[in-house]
């Protein structure tokens, strides 16, 4: 039965000039296969360097969509917990004791208008009338009022 491949060779590889220098090929067929060599090789670097360049680019085009999607992620999350309208108003001075006073007044008169009718007035509590305001105002049913709400 035959080898299938055959034995390689015994002693050092031939140099990859050997056919260009030695003195059997006329000057311009040497210089030719130089050139054809040198060629060969620059393509070899060159897909070299290709192929350690593609797994590169797309290693950034995957973390740059990464970037972007958490981005967004974070600022929808912001936008729910109230991060941004915070950020919006951090330069807003607060109310005075005197205008938060009006605000609440104004609203508890509101609840006694809204929910206390004729004789039943006397038998609910002011508790009450602020739990059942709270419930109105929440329409998205949260649990929590936000500033549109309360507008």
């Amino acid at each position: 039965m035959m080898p299938v491949c055959p034995t390689p060779p015994s002693g050092p590889p031939p140099p990859i000039f050997h056919a260009a220098r030695s003195r059997r090929y006329p000057a311009h067929v040497s210089k030719q296969m130089e050139v054809e060599v040198h060629a060969r090789r620059r393509l070899v670097r060159a897909q070299r360097r290709l192929s350690t360049v593609a797994p590169k680019q797309a290693a950034q085009s995957v973390k740059g969509r990464k970037v972007v999607a958490a981005r967004a992620v974070r600022t929808e999350s912001e936008e729910l917990n109230g991060k941004a309208l915070m950020r919006s108003m951090a330069n807003v001075e607060p109310a005075s004791a005197e205008a938060m006073q009006a605000l609440a007044d104004a609203l508890h008169n509101q609840a006694v208008r809204q929910f206390v009718v004729g004789k039943d007035a006397r038998h609910r509590s002011t508790d009450a009338l602020w739990y059942k305001l709270y419930l109105r105002m929440d329409s998205d049913g949260t649990g929590l009022i936000s500033y549109t709400e309360l507008k």
